[in-house]
């Protein structure tokens, strides 16, 4: 056999040759296609044509065969014992059949090359009742096998306890998915529902927000003051100040499943993004819990002087603690690795609430006393802007994606929409009475703004600055949390209520008496209520003086003696309170809503 010189094929060369048969080709079709429409010898004379030019083409490239080269240096040399089948020869068959089909001919077809044996072809078939056996054989041996001998039997037993395993291990994970759902789950099955703390009625409604009624409520310790939801929406943990524990609930049967001791009096909670830390501000201790939640116990306790609320930094290094500390209020930062303070900052007044933006770039709180949001640069730990609200703001909230702020303004009962890039209010919505707290849905569409002064939710549409609905939750609602997932926005909208009057408030110490009407009290037994504090704070009168208290902030607050000698209930703002000392002694009150509030009365002779 001859040898044949190996050649480099060109690589530019080869891609010209293949657009010029492409080209060639497209010609021949769109030809043979007209020559359909208009048969006849001018028809058949342009393919014919056609045929020519190609042929002339290439005796001008320098040959019509298979050896014709394509290129300086050639494009395929032909293969050892089968000349003529090259790249040239392969544009010619194509040719050939595109001529046929223009003429109307019948094309040969090509030869098939049958696969040898053991290169996909059997040597030997099997007819139809050979297969059939090997089949009823295979079939018989997998389900009676040959245990005869002593390994055999120990693995067959084998087999089997394995495959008993993986029906439990399946069971078991149908029974899970069953009971553990993602958020993406739970919101195709329906929309996500809201938890209320129900501070008078000791309890946590559950609201379905696309009916935007509640479901039911759920029974816990006195008091619930803090509120957080798990990353997932599976738990929710409650604090009650009226009792020492913190409270965790199932969202999917809406139970209480466990309850952590943390210590007297816990108010505001804080959980980190991951959901694996929550942090409790154990106001009447003076330090800060935190639970793992896996194992929901207390793993460390770090000492802060009346902590009331926490925000937890985006990346769950740190948290800012407000402290209610009288004569040292300030944002004690603690280092959450270290499980240790690691800095103050010290403030005039005293803090309420706060958070962190979702870019952890600011820090928003609250001041009791002050009407304006202020704002902190955590790298600096520095106020760098105030944005000026309605009387005594309470709440600072973030939409998820940052695009708005919020903030409940509790004496004209609004909710403030803040713009973060310019610390400016864009728009105000009318609420209820004495709002509280505030959540969002996961694309911070809906907003939702407890009422603790109307016993109510009031359901926003935040990019529209409108209400959508008001819903009954229970007496006092505070904290409010939303699982993952977006508010239906098909929802009825229910409208908003007017907010019934607190009934009459009566004082439970003797010759104490209510006065709804405007008092300013002079002498020495007359106590101003203003930014947060009674003033005088300590008060001397002597036996048998009447003490009047007058409500001059925005919003509700109490006069309560320690040991409950008397309470005044909710004082409304513009009026007054009166008790009349009769023994000598010294007695200590506080507000029970703010209770950093605090005085003393003292009697003598």
């Amino acid at each position: 056999m001859p040898s044949v010189p190996a050649t480099r094929s060109n690589p530019s060369s080869e891609c010209r040759c293949i657009r010029r048969r492409t080209v060639q080709e497209d010609i021949i079709d769109e030809r043979r296609d007209h020559n359909e429409q208009d048969p006849g010898p001018a028809g058949a004379g342009r393919v014919h044509r056609a045929h020519r030019r190609d042929r002339v083409c290439r005796v001008r490239r320098g040959g019509t065969g298979a050896n014709a080269p394509h290129g300086p240096a050639g494009h395929q040399p032909e293969r050892p014992g089968h000349p003529g089948h090259g790249c040239g020869h392969r544009r010619a068959v194509v040719q050939r059949n595109a001529l046929a089909r223009a003429r109307g001919e019948p094309i040969a077809p090509g030869r098939r090359r049958r696969p040898a044996a053991g290169r996909g072809r059997p040597a030997a078939r099997l007819n139809f009742c050979e297969r059939r056996l090997e089949d009823s054989e295979m079939k018989h041996n997998a389900s009676h096998p040959n245990t005869s001998h002593p390994d055999a039997r120990r693995a067959w037993r084998r087999l089997k306890h394995l495959a008993s395993l993986v029906a439990v291990a399946g069971l078991a994970a149908t029974m899970w998915a069953g009971t553990i759902q993602t958020p993406a789950a739970a919101a195709v099955r329906g929309a996500p529902k809201a938890y209320v703390g129900l501070f008078n009625d000791n309890a946590v409604a559950v609201i379905d927000t696309r009916a935007n009624r509640v479901l039911t409520t759920i029974p816990i310790p006195a008091g619930p003051h803090g509120l957080v939801i798990s990353p997932d929406g599976l738990r929710v943990y409650a604090s009650s100040d009226g009792d020492s524990t913190v409270s965790v609930i199932s969202t999917s049967t809406d139970r209480v499943v466990s309850r952590i001791d943390v210590g007297k009096a816990p108010h505001g909670l804080a959980i980190n993004r991951s959901g694996s830390l929550v942090l409790v501000a154990v106001f009447g201790a003076g330090r800060v819990a935190m639970i793992d939640t896996v194992r929901n116990e207390v793993v460390a306790r770090i000492p802060v002087g009346n902590p009331h609320n926490i925000a937890i930094s985006p990346d769950g290094r740190t948290a800012y603690v407000a402290s209610q500390q009288p004569g040292a209020a300030q944002l004690a930062i603690l280092d959450l690795a270290a499980r240790r303070q690691v800095g103050t900052v010290p403030l005039d007044k005293t803090p309420r609430a706060l958070t962190f933006s979702p870019d952890g770039a600011a820090l928003y709180y609250t001041l009791a006393g002050s009407d304006a949001v202020q704002v902190l640069d955590p790298k600096q730990n520095r106020v760098v802007a105030q944005i000026p609200v309605g009387a005594s703001p309470h709440h600072p909230f973030f939409t998820a994606n940052g695009a708005y702020g919020l903030v409940v303004s509790q004496g004209p009962g609004e909710l403030a929409v803040i713009s973060p890039g310019t610390h400016t209010v864009i728009g105000t919505v009318t609420v209820g009475r004495l709002p509280h707290w505030i959540a969002a849905s996961s694309n911070g569409d809906t907003a939702y703004v407890t009422n603790e002064g109307s016993n109510s939710v009031t359901v926003v549409d935040v990019e529209k600055q409108r209400v959508l609905a008001t819903i009954p939750v229970g007496t006092a609602p505070r904290k409010i949390v939303v699982q993952p997932g977006h508010a239906a926005k098909d929802a009825a909208v229910a409208p908003a209520e007017t907010p019934a009057q607190a009934p009459p408030v009566t004082a439970s110490a003797p010759g104490a008496a209510v006065s709804t009407a405007p008092a300013m009290a002079d002498g020495s037994g007359a106590v101003r209520i203003q930014n947060f504090a009674f003033t005088p704070a300590p008060i001397t009168v002597t036996p048998g003086t009447t003490v009047v208290w007058t409500n001059a902030d925005a919003i509700p607050h109490t006069s309560t003696g320690r040991d409950r000698q008397w309470d005044s209930g909710p004082i409304q703002p513009g009026t007054s309170f009166t008790v009349t000392f009769d023994k000598a002694g010294t007695y200590t009150y506080a507000c029970t809503i703010h209770p950093f509030m605090q005085a003393t009365v003292i009697v003598k002779p």
